[in-house]
């Protein structure tokens, strides 16, 4: 062998034993850190006795997901059912008759009144006003105070005309009252109750006139309207079959309502 090409040999033996010396190493520490990662592993499933809970997988729609879109709008997620309405239970209603009116007044002169109108959407404000009275008239009889119970009515302004009124007890102790403040051509009704049931007027209104917007019977009845705006007096009412309405003159309210009879009469 020359001496040049045994020297070379001799010098690279030493590099390459040094060499493969590293790479054993490096594959005895990666080895060791493995078995390590394993016993440590094993030893928390022998301590907890479990293995550790998976993870949900992340539902992560793309930013322009157009099929989901779609089917949410086709397919919309249902809604939680809506809270019931309020609601106002009646165990008893008593009428007060005309006759009864001063001692009920009397009773209740100092109540502090709030009120619901009829600009809602529910049944009974769906009615005329006269067909209202009619089927009141068939469940309750007469109004308990009338536009000619009213004093000075022509002097008074529109607003503080009261054309019939309707007057309870509700539940032995409760005041009430339904109200036609508008006359026989408007729609709906007015219910009055002490301000302490201010909350549940409407449900209470609702509890009072539910049969009523819902009964098919009426019962014949004639009345004074005074339509302020046109200074005019009317007789109106239900004759049995058909609503009417008579244009007259001042009447004598000293004599009391109108008869309903020749209106029968002329069937």
């Amino acid at each position: 062998m020359p001496a040049r090409l045994f020297f070379l040999l001799l010098v690279c033996l030493p590099v390459y034993g040094v060499s493969a010396q590293r790479q054993s190493t490096s594959e005895l520490l990666s080895l060791y850190l493995k078995e390590r990662a394993l016993e440590l592993a094993a030893r928390d499933v022998r301590q907890r006795g479990e293995r550790v809970a998976t993870m949900p997988l992340a539902d992560l729609p793309p930013e322009d997901d157009r099929v989901r879109r779609w089917l949410a709008a086709l397919y919309p997620p249902a809604q939680p059912p809506a809270d019931d309405p309020p609601t106002f239970e009646v165990h008893a209603l008593e009428p007060i008759s005309r006759v009864r009116r001063p001692a009920h007044v009397k009773r209740f002169r100092e109540t502090a009144w709030a009120f619901a109108g009829s600009q809602s959407r529910s049944p009974i404000d769906t009615l005329m006003t006269r067909d209202i009275r009619a089927r009141m008239q068939a469940q309750f009889g007469s109004p308990t105070r009338l536009v000619i119970d009213m004093d000075s009515v022509e002097t008074l302004p529109p607003a503080e005309i009261i054309q019939f009124e309707y007057w309870f007890i509700v539940n032995d102790s409760i005041p009430a009252m339904i109200v036609d403040v508008n006359g026989p051509w408007d729609r709906g009704i007015v219910v009055a109750a002490p301000s302490a049931l201010r909350q549940d007027i409407r449900a209470l209104k609702d509890a009072l006139l539910t049969d009523v917007a819902h009964s098919a019977q009426r019962d014949p009845w004639a009345d004074y309207y005074y339509n302020a705006f046109q200074g005019t007096w009317y007789i109106t009412g239900y004759d049995g079959a058909m609503f009417f309405d008579r244009r007259i003159g001042r009447p004598d309210t000293d004599l009391g309502p109108p008869s309903i009879l020749p209106f029968l009469e002329n069937q």
